[in-house]
């Protein structure tokens, strides 16, 4: 009888059930009719038409398959895919050892015997195993090895093996793009260390851990002072370059600390696992020593402010703790800045007068009905009422009225600012229209940030809330707040262009307090509205009253009309009048009043002055 080829043996040893039943769950890549005609013909009536069938599979799959000596541990047989996968051509491969052709090092030998032993039981055995190709090329396999016997003794082992190889390069490719993400999501993209999402995530996470734990610890908030003038003096790209070395340092020196992150622009947020006091204060000025150490080619001194809150004693959630932090902080800038506060029962009165504002702001957008303008009488020269500046007041729940210094500092820093100062609009035209009925048509003064006047849509909104009333364009004077803003942008003076040709008036307001005034008297603007406090005490005061009569040369330079506001006496009265200003307002003409009552004076004479 002659001698049957590797491949005859391992189809004989394919006729074992069991095997073949591996064969058909394991292999990824047989045809779904050539499986079904193998489980046709299990009952091996013609053995030659299986031969033939068996042969046609094993050559044609797709998936590697060895048949291996258990003994002598020699491959037998090997398919073609094996040649495709590995590089080696089967006459190299018959007669020697898996081990020493296919090893590739990266599993232990624990792994191995774990295999032979499987195998020698005469059970089946898969996992994923790596191996090494004839060029040294690793590979990736679903592998599946099935025991054959001869006589009751595991003679052979079968292993059919799939190449993953691509999918595993996926998968890891796949991880390394999400971890790429992952680390943009929670890094600053200029300084590369945590930012406000990681910062806000970790406090979360301290909380817990603090709640399990009994333990205290500490938020410190910084913010670079002066930061903005290495921006201006040696450009944004020095500036990113300063960041950068300010942000080694922090993250240097104070690298015991729990967490460094840079929350945003210039400000930066620390975890600490202090809270002693002493401590705090000490971490405090090693910030400040590392933020003003010269960075080499930037000659501007930058300093901190610094601001702590402890945890538990000062806030038990992470959003009122970083509040806490940040009044702490904002108090050192108020003061100064360069500095380190600590948060304390005085700013905790300040925190609860802020929130007791916010959330009468709050009722005021969910009630607009609430907002109730009082109406400050403006006088001429001659006592008679020209027109009023509308003061927004809230009632409480409780139907007190509230003033607007008890909420519009808290209030404007909110971003539905903008929709309190419509609802107040609104009102006032309502209040205007039902004087226009009577046969009053009065001037009002309402005051508007100039961010709002400076949005595109403004103009139209302005008039769509006008339409529909019996009120004229030049009843309404706009008074311009918010110092601080940039009138160099070509929105606002655009917008006020169009607005006048329209017919309403502008008026600056405040002028005399903050540091932008001379850039603010070139916008187009009909009235200046000089500040109480700049006012306040031109009896007693030389100073004072020189400021008062600068202001009044360059109203005159401008062509501009004066208004005087926060009149408290009749000297101050008589000797703002005396000085050549056209229109006052004050406490001492008339508090401020309610529509009924401001009817009442309207066009008429309230103070008497002596010829």
């Amino acid at each position: 009888m002659p001698k049957k080829s590797s491949l005859e043996t391992l189809v004989d040893s394919l006729a074992n059930g069991s095997v073949l039943r591996d064969l058909f769950n394991f292999t990824r890549h047989f045809s779904r009719s050539s499986m079904e005609e193998m489980r046709a013909h299990l009952d091996f009536s013609d053995l030659q038409s299986f031969y033939r069938l068996a042969t046609h599979i094993i050559e044609q799959s797709h998936d590697i398959i060895e048949l291996v000596d258990l003994k002598r541990q020699e491959f037998v047989y090997v398919n073609p895919q094996f040649t495709s996968v590995f590089g080696y051509e089967q006459h190299e491969v018959i007669g020697k050892s898996p081990a020493q052709l296919l090893r590739s090092g990266e599993h232990p030998e624990e792994f191995y015997q774990e295999f032979y032993e499987t195998i020698r039981k005469g059970e089946t055995w898969s996992a994923e195993v790596t191996s090494r190709t004839k060029s040294g090329e690793l590979v990736t396999l679903e592998t599946l090895a099935s025991s054959i016997r001869t006589q009751g003794e595991v003679t052979h082992y079968v292993v059919i093996k799939h190449d993953i190889s691509e999918r595993k390069r996926h998968e890891a490719t796949k991880r390394q793009s999400q971890k790429e993400l992952a680390m943009l999501a929670n890094t600053h993209p200029l300084t590369k260390l945590p930012n406000k999402r990681m910062f806000t995530q970790s406090l979360e996470h301290t909380i817990k851990k603090s709640e399990r734990t009994g333990e205290s610890f500490s938020v410190f908030f910084l913010d670079l002072d002066n930061f903005k003038t290495v921006n201006d003096a040696y450009g944004h790209q020095e500036g990113d370059r300063f960041l950068i070395e300010i942000s080694k340092r922090l993250e240097r020196q104070l690298q015991n600390e729990e967490l460094v992150a840079h929350v945003g622009g210039d400000e930066y947020a620390l975890i600490s696992k202090l809270s002693d006091r002493n401590d705090l204060l000490e971490v405090g000025k090693l910030i400040l020593r590392t933020v003003e150490q010269p960075v080499e080619g930037i000659n501007v001194q930058v300093t901190s402010s610094i601001g702590v809150a402890v945890y538990p004693r000062d806030a038990k959630t992470s959003e009122e703790l970083m509040r806490c932090a940040d009044l702490a902080q904002y108090h050192v800038k108020e003061s100064g800045k360069r500095g380190i506060e600590i948060f304390n029962e005085d700013l905790r009165r300040k925190l609860h007068a802020e929130q007791e504002s916010k959330d009468l702001a709050l009722l005021a957008l969910r009630e607009p009905e609430r907002i109730v303008p009082l109406y400050h009488p403006i006088i001429d020269r001659d006592g008679i009422v020209q027109g009023a500046e509308a003061l927004m007041t809230i009632r409480d729940k409780n139907g007190k009225i509230r003033r607007a210094a008890e909420f519009i500092n808290t209030a404007s820093k909110m971003r539905e600012f903008s929709h309190l100062n419509w609802f107040m609009y609104h009102q006032v035209l309502q209040d205007l229209d039902s004087l226009a009925k009577r046969g009053i048509y009065s001037r009002m003064s309402v005051n508007m940030p100039k961010r709002m006047i400076a949005d595109p849509a403004f103009v139209e909104e302005i008039e769509s809330y006008r339409k529909g009333t019996a009120v004229r364009p030049s009843q309404i004077v706009l008074e311009l707040t918010e110092r601080g803003y940039d009138h160099s942008r070509e929105e606002l003076p655009k917008n006020l262009e169009r607005l006048r040709e329209q017919g309403y008036c502008v008026a600056l307001d405040d002028f005399g307090k903050g540091n932008n005034n001379l850039d603010s008297l070139l916008l187009p603007v009909d009235y200046i509205k000089i500040d109480h406090e700049v006012t306040k005490n031109i009896l007693v005061d030389e100073q004072s009253l020189k400021k008062v009569q600068l202001i009044l040369t360059a109203s005159t330079l401008f062509d501009y009309p004066l208004i005087v506001e926060g009149v408290r006496s009749e000297e101050m009265l008589i000797q703002l009048r005396g000085l050549g200003v056209q229109y006052f307002q004050g406490n001492y003409i008339s508090r401020p009043v309610q529509l009924s009552t401001y009817r009442k004076k309207a066009g008429r004479r309230i103070v008497e002055f002596n010829a």
